[in-house]
């Protein structure tokens, strides 16, 4: 691609060669079926951080349906994110954290103290961490 100045000339060198590269690889008739190439620009860290805040909230709001308020100290997203950048899945990872990690531990939580309303989660020691008000916070 080497020193070309505008992005829109870098996405057209690199659409070409992905071209080049599916003809080699690909026959014919399986080329003739593609209509259009769509390239993605890997995520960085700050999208990630976006995409973990999303998810976050929207378990918040489920929760809340079952009247349960659920804080999300800011640790929580910036810890999945850089996960989810060192993970083959990526974004993936964030739903896999979520659904693996974070809400088991709220079920425990809700589980075992029937009445409580109130529910913060945060990182520690590189993992979710669910506390309730009446918990003393080290």
């Amino acid at each position: 691609i080497g020193f070309m100045g505008a992005e829109s000339d870098r996405h057209q060198a690199l659409e070409a060669d992905i071209r080049k590269e599916l003809e080699e690889r690909l026959r014919p008739e399986l080329i003739n079926r593609l209509d259009h190439l769509c390239l993605f620009n890997p995520l960085d860290e700050h999208a990630m951080l976006q995409i973990a805040k999303n998810h976050l909230a929207e378990l918040a709001t489920r929760l809340l349906e079952k009247n349960v308020t659920l804080s999300i100290d800011p640790s929580l997203p910036v810890w999945m994110a850089r996960r989810a950048l060192e993970s083959k899945l990526r974004a993936r990872e964030i739903r896999r954290l979520i659904q693996n990690e974070v809400e088991p531990n709220i079920a425990e939580h809700l589980l075992s103290q029937k009445h409580l309303k109130n529910l913060r989660v945060r990182e520690k020691d590189g993992r979710p961490h669910v506390t309730s008000p009446r918990e003393v916070k080290p």
